[in-house]
């Protein structure tokens, strides 16, 4: 193979594309954003240690990926999503929603103090 080809096609100076990406595009306060397209492997790995519950909590939420995919996957009917700074829980409000779950993930900030 010649410098320039391509091992894929073996055609001289071409490449293949890659395929655009599949995410939904949604309108949102900022502009358009592109729906979440899947929980990341390490997360993952978390989501599939959890029993099928009623209700459950995610005890720092971060992002609400997991509360996310735990309904989307029938773990959980309601799931209460908490977390210590109000930047992260804004963000997971917006992937609730962005998800549509927002009748069954409640948010709450919580604190240090006692």
């Amino acid at each position: 193979m010649t410098r320039g080809e391509n091992k894929a096609d073996g055609v001289k100076g071409t490449r293949k594309l890659r395929q655009p990406s599949r995410s939904r595009k949604i309108k949102g306060l900022f502009g358009i954003m592109k729906k979440r397209k899947r929980i990341p492997k390490r997360m993952l790995a978390i989501a599939n240690l959890v029993d099928n519950s009623k209700v459950l909590a995610d005890v720092g939420c971060d992002h609400a990926y997991i509360s996310i995919n735990l309904l989307e996957n029938g773990k959980a009917e309601r799931i209460i999503a908490s977390d210590l700074e109000k930047d992260q829980l804004n963000i997971a409000k917006d992937n609730i929603k962005l998800e549509g779950f927002e009748e069954r993930i409640e948010t709450r900030l919580c604190s240090w103090t006692f």
